[in-house]
């Protein structure tokens, strides 16, 4: 924390008494980011990195979304659905959608795209979210048909954050299908991809996006992202003006550049909960915990609220506690860790907390109608609360592929060459 702090402070003292760094502003309308992992390709089913994902969700379109604000599904390249049975749904689709290609969108990208991610012979890292599909049929131009093998009670959910639909036309000429988010990453989203390579990734706004008027629209009109591995390296960009934010900062970083007058610290869920259980019910060889003094006095021993301040900005966590897995699972919060409403029977469990990712950014950017630039303006199709990590996922299925610290791979000078342009 200390060397932290001194770099931080030496850097900038450095820069006081250079000319002024080049910052991002309103007459570029660019957005800088950097982030620690790297991707070669942009593919939510063959490449499901945590932080690509949060650009998955502004290049790539499903049928439905859910309104993390308002608790609802809501249309995307449907614009209705009917359940027929407990498990058959069928959707009729927006006529009006293009992909980034020109290509008009409708009930064959649907079923070409869902065919391929369930067909056997398509290998993908995470198949079980999508095997549950027994078929799914054109109805019309603009219809189709989904149909589970059993009834399966979260297809919207699984629908909304996992389907993303593919251009068919692409997808039949590639001769490896896992190319797609390499050579042509051709989608319906917000943002285009411009180009992908191993310095940076280039998304452009896509002007003729058909829901000019909603949240999902492109509030930013170009985006540049840059795998900086090394966190100090990251730090230096941010403070010379290389970049305007830092995505998943350590908590360190955030408290340090959260000093400077032009940078905001947004914290956000990182989708990941933590909790102990105790063997109350005596699987294990030690039967110490079957003792219900034991679990309480373990529970009154340990203050959770004092790790979580030494390693949380400002300690912002979520703690609650539930006290037996037979009762609904409510997780309401507490000022203290210390419950005195322990019960038995069932498994006891400490107070779970969520982790916390934190992004930094540089205020006012760009032009957002606003003197603040958030940090996940990027992500207009993530609301304040979802998890950024898995694409927004709110549930348990959660996919950590977090690199170490390294040297990094871009430099202010190749980050502008051996651009690839994506192909068309």
């Amino acid at each position: 924390m200390a060397q932290l702090r001194a770099f931080v402070i030496g850097l900038m003292a450095i820069l006081a008494v250079a000319t002024g760094p080049a910052r991002a502003g309103k007459s570029d309308d660019t957005l800088r980011i950097a982030v620690t992992d790297w991707w070669s390709t942009l593919d939510p089913y063959q490449f499901p990195l945590d932080e690509a994902a949060v650009f998955f969700r502004v290049v790539y379109e499903s049928l439905v979304a859910y309104d993390e604000r308002n608790h609802k599904f809501v249309p995307r390249l449907a614009k209705s659905w009917k359940q027929i049975d407990d498990k058959t749904i069928e959707f009729q689709l927006r006529d009006d959608v293009k992909f980034h290609n020109g290509d008009k969108f409708d009930a064959d990208d649907v079923v070409g795209t869902i065919k391929y991610i369930t067909d056997p012979a398509t290998q993908l890292r995470f198949k079980d979210n999508y095997v549950w599909v027994d078929t799914v049929e054109k109805l019309g131009p603009y219809a189709v048909r989904i149909t589970a093998k059993t009834a399966f009670a979260t297809e919207l959910e699984t629908l909304a954050y996992r389907f993303n639909i593919y251009d068919s036309k692409v997808l039949a000429k590639l001769e490896n299908k896992a190319d797609y988010g390499r050579i042509s990453p051709v989608a319906t989203g917000p943002y285009k991809v411009v180009s992908l390579d191993q310095q940076k990734m280039v998304l452009v706004r896509f002007d003729d996006y058909y829901d000019k008027a909603g949240p999902w629209k492109a509030p930013i009109k170009n985006v540049i992202v840059r795998p900086i591995p090394d966190s100090q390296t990251k730090i230096a960009e941010f403070i010379t003006g290389n970049i305007d934010v830092i995505r998943n900062a350590s908590a360190d970083t955030a408290r340090e550049l959260g000093k400077m007058p032009d940078t905001r610290v947004t914290p956000t869920h990182a989708g990941l909960l933590m909790y102990v259980t105790l063997d109350a019910m005596g699987r294990s060889d030690n039967k110490a915990m079957k003792d219900q003094r034991v679990r309480k006095a373990f529970m009154e021993a340990i203050d959770s609220a004092a790790p979580l301040a030494s390693i949380m900005v400002r300690g912002l966590a979520a703690i609650g506690f539930q006290p037996n897995e037979t009762q609904p699972l409510t997780i309401p919060s507490f000022s203290s860790a210390r419950p005195s409403n322990m019960k038995s029977g069932g498994e006891a469990r400490r107070p779970p907390s969520r982790t916390l990712s934190f992004s930094v950014a540089r205020r006012g950017p760009v032009s957002r109608g606003s003197t603040d630039a958030e940090p996940n303006a990027i992500a207009p199709v993530l609301p304040p609360g979802k998890c950024h990590s898995c694409a927004g996922e709110p549930s348990a299925r959660h996919s950590s592929m977090r690199a170490g610290d390294g040297p990094s791979h871009a430099s202010p000078v190749s980050s502008r060459s051996g651009v690839n342009p994506i192909q068309p």
